[in-house]
């Protein structure tokens, strides 16, 4: 199976990195160029554009986003717009983002609630998730979700746990109406 553009970018740009020990860097870099593409959306649409030359995106890559991108991001950024990928840059800054955070073992959490938790209890969650997951950090977001009506649902990365009295009450509608009357 071929790997996604951004996945195959990403681990290259990510290696090379690792191997200079400027991951640091890299993440940093990230960060600030998925905020540049969301605060100035004409630049990718610019970069994507047909009637744009190679030479005009190259140029404008340089002069937009060389001041803060080192030479590796910004070599991969002018690889990607040659090999017409630029559409998926703000992907690869996604995922640069995920795969920092997993090297180096931060937790992306968000926690939602029917009611606000107390600092005690966010207190106890983190260290829980912290103890059982492996994580040496943790982001976390808190939310508040009125239709959870009690209890919490927990996302970590792609895994979801849920003890909401609203998915409890689901499950029973559900096992409801599966059951046949004779």
């Amino acid at each position: 199976m071929a790997k996604q553009v951004e996945t195959a970018y990403g681990d290259a740009l990510f290696e090379l990195c690792a191997g200079k020990g400027t991951l640091q860097q890299m993440y940093e870099q990230a960060i600030l160029l998925s905020q540049a593409l969301k605060d100035n959306p004409e630049l990718l649409r610019l970069l994507v554009h047909p009637d744009v030359s190679g030479r005009e995106k190259d140029e404008l890559l340089v002069n937009s986003l060389g001041g803060f991108l080192s030479e590796d991001y910004l070599g991969t950024l002018r690889l990607m717009c040659e090999k017409a990928h630029a559409a998926h840059i703000p992907q690869l800054t996604d995922y640069v983002i995920r795969r920092y955070k997993e090297h180096m073992r931060i937790g992306v959490v968000t926690v939602k609630s029917a009611r606000e938790i107390a600092a005690a209890q966010k207190k106890a969650l983190e260290s829980r998730i912290m103890a059982t997951a492996g994580y040496k950090s943790l982001e976390v977001t808190y939310l508040t979700d009125e239709d959870l009506i009690g209890g919490i649902r927990v996302q970590i990365g792609g895994r979801v746990m849920d003890s909401s009295v609203r998915m409890r009450m689901d499950s029973i509608v559900k096992g409801l109406r599966t059951v046949q009357i004779s």
